[in-house]
């Protein structure tokens, strides 16, 4: 009799063992980096390489340096364009290595956190409602103008929308953690939400009523380390 009085007690406690596993936090550095290459959700194919590079120097918590300009790669891990019969649009991508100047690759484990596109690419407006058209977005998505010395090519950032989870590290050097799942508007993209990921992605993006483009340029805000 105990013993089948303990049997749902020991499933609860692997349930909740199971759910604190999902979300623990993984440990890494801030890195800001680039698109430097397009990934269309209408064109791309699962398993197409994804690539991008620093734009700054950071060091990973383990000590491996990553130069400015140091070459990222990855593969769509999956997609699924806009159509007649489903109006949403789904991207998602890995970047989990580092091409080094010697030649050598570092495997990584990364969480998009940020991405913003440039603000002069052009927008998907195929098939998108009135409330999907708009300028950039800030603050969790309200449509706000951008400001009259916003020029081509510049960068409206996005704040995070609530989901519970840690804020985005700042840049301070060293081994700081954070929380996967966190979801923030892509800026200069009104209608695409962007869930950062540490399991079998990097990025994922959705969209309602429009087809999902990041242009090379894209400026992405990745949470690196390098994987064990």
């Amino acid at each position: 009799m105990k013993s089948i009085l303990l049997l749902p007690i020991a499933m609860v406690a692997i349930a909740l063992h199971g759910q604190t596993s999902a979300v623990a936090p993984i440990l890494g550095a801030r890195v800001n980096a680039e698109l430097t290459k397009r990934i269309d959700a209408k064109k791309a194919q699962v398993g197409d390489t994804v690539e991008a590079k620093t734009t700054s120097a950071v060091k990973l918590p383990d000590g491996t340096e990553l130069p400015k300009g140091t070459k990222l790669t990855g593969k769509v891990t999956d997609v699924r364009a806009r159509s007649n019969s489903d109006k949403t649009s789904h991207l998602a991508f890995n970047l989990d290595e580092a091409l080094m100047k010697d030649g050598h690759e570092v495997p990584l484990k990364v969480m998009v956190m940020a991405a913003t596109v440039p603000f002069d690419a052009p927008p998907d407006t195929s098939g998108m409602t009135g409330s999907s058209r708009g300028p950039a977005t800030q603050s969790g998505g309200a449509g706000v103008p951008p400001a009259a010395t916003t020029t081509p090519g510049q960068y409206v950032q996005q704040s995070t929308m609530s989901n519970g989870m840690q804020t985005m590290p700042g840049d301070a050097s060293g081994m700081v953690a954070h929380g996967p799942n966190q979801r923030v508007m892509v800026g200069n993209l009104p209608g695409v939400v962007l869930t950062s990921a540490d399991g079998s992605n990097s990025a994922v993006l959705d969209a309602i009523d429009k087809n999902i483009m990041l242009e090379s340029e894209t400026k992405l805000t990745l949470f690196a380390g390098v994987k064990k």
